[in-house]
């Protein structure tokens, strides 16, 4: 994206919905540094070419269960899933509950990679078009989270409890996506001006029992004063849309957003009936 901000120069009162976004990118903090991708941008008479590579494998520290029965979908589809059915310590110490709600709407974190990079799972904030919108929505559950945590009687929401569950699909994708606003823009490099013939940008991703492979650790909170005859079991799964969300360790912003809304990146389970 910084590369194809430079080429372009953009123009800074251009109507163009992709100059546009190109033009907010370039003011924001990016979310990962020269070094941590791969790019290149060439100018070779009319032919412009801008090529960008990403890989990141976040592997967890522990890998988390396969969930036999996997999980029905959006009320709809079984598919496969990973989790923790029942508690394992090991499992539970990656996981951070940063917002609960309800078991309809909650926010988890778990860390993965070397360098810890954060995976939060949203679900409840799927609701709209853009997803700027919807991360901002996860960001300020996650500032309420903070500060119900430091309220005794709150302090069993943000904990995984004994009989605490936790199921996530399995998702497994290849996909390409064409830029067709940036076709046939007229960028004019060094005196030069060229036309763009394509854009296109392919994305692969994998989220599973062991971690997070993208191409394109924890604390338990216990409090002996926080004590409760009957603690409510959380059934954290992520059933219905939900957003994933990946982050270099405290960076400002994400650098991979995803609205998972159906089953279609998910892989199914036949033979079995819906539960």
């Amino acid at each position: 994206m910084g590369e194809l901000c430079e080429i372009l120069n953009s123009d800074l009162n251009s109507v163009n919905p992709m100059v546009r976004r190109l033009n907010a990118w370039r003011a924001q903090p990016k979310p990962l540094a020269k070094g941590e991708y791969e790019s290149e941008a060439t100018a070779d008479g009319p032919v412009l070419t801008v090529t960008a590579r990403f890989h990141r494998n976040l592997p967890f520290a522990v890998p988390f269960d396969e969930i036999e029965d996997g999980i029905v979908f959006a009320k709809k589809s079984q598919v496969k899933a990973f989790g923790m059915k029942q508690h394992n310590g090991a499992v539970a110490g990656q996981i951070d509950i940063l917002y609960y709600e309800s078991d309809d709407r909650f926010v988890l974190r778990s860390r993965a990679g070397a360098e810890e990079d954060e995976l939060l799972l949203a679900k409840g904030f799927s609701d709209g078009v853009k997803l700027s919108t919807m991360c901002s929505k996860v960001q300020s559950a996650i500032e309420k989270g903070a500060e119900e945590w430091k309220k005794d009687d709150n302090r069993w929401k943000y904990s995984i409890g004994e009989e605490d569950e936790i199921t996530i699909p399995l998702i497994r994708f290849h996909l390409q996506a064409r830029y067709k606003e940036l076709i046939n823009q007229t960028p004019n490099v060094k005196g030069v001006t060229h036309k763009i013939l394509e854009a296109m940008q392919a994305t692969a991703f994998v989220l599973d029992k062991d971690g997070v492979i993208l191409e394109s650790d924890a604390v338990i909170v216990d409090s002996a004063a926080a004590v409760m005859d009957d603690i409510p079991v959380k059934y954290l799964h992520f059933d219905e849309p939900f957003l994933v969300i990946l982050k270099k360790k405290q960076a400002e912003n994400p650098y991979f957003i995803m609205k998972v809304a159906n089953a279609e990146l998910m892989e199914k389970i036949t033979g079995k009936k819906k539960r």
